[in-house]
């Protein structure tokens, strides 16, 4: 996957359509099946438009821009390093998998709270950018974004 990266803040937060902060309450993992556009449990012997997903449950805390409910779902392509490995490869072989894409992008944490930047598919939220989704609050980046969301 070839990820944008945002040369200024304007770009970025034109590029999101949704930004919040939030804290994290949940970290899981899901297959996503594009041709059935759905997450996926069953096994299947034809997986080329199935992706593992990391899966973060978010409690919003304060919305910026766009509309938000009061817990989102972020789904971030592929799995985490080092964080349940065994549920993720179960996951994997459940479902005819024997491959996955390594998540690269910002580990978020259980109980931390972040400002996110994001792009609102239909019934959840996915990250805009490997590098650029996640701000730790009263960063200097952060508050340059929730700048940039107040002159909209």
């Amino acid at each position: 996957i070839d990820w944008i990266y945002y040369n200024n803040t304007k770009d970025l937060v034109e590029a999101a359509t949704n930004i919040y902060s939030g804290k994290v309450v949940d970290i899981s993992f899901g297959i996503y099946d594009y041709e059935k556009q759905a997450f996926v449990q069953s096994y299947s012997e034809d997986n080329t438009d199935r992706f593992l997903y990391t899966i973060y449950t978010i409690e919003v805390q304060k919305n910026y821009k766009g509309k938000t409910g009061k817990t989102v779902i972020i789904r971030a392509e592929g799995g985490l390093p080092g964080y349940h490995e065994d549920e993720q490869c179960e996951l994997l072989l459940k479902t005819g998998m024997d491959y996955a894409l390594v998540h690269r992008a910002k580990r978020l944490e259980i109980g931390e709270s972040y400002l996110l930047c994001v792009h609102r598919y239909d019934d959840m939220d996915g990250i805009i950018s490997m590098d650029q989704f996640a701000y730790y609050l009263n960063s200097q980046k952060s508050n340059e974004i929730i700048r940039q969301c107040r002159k909209k």
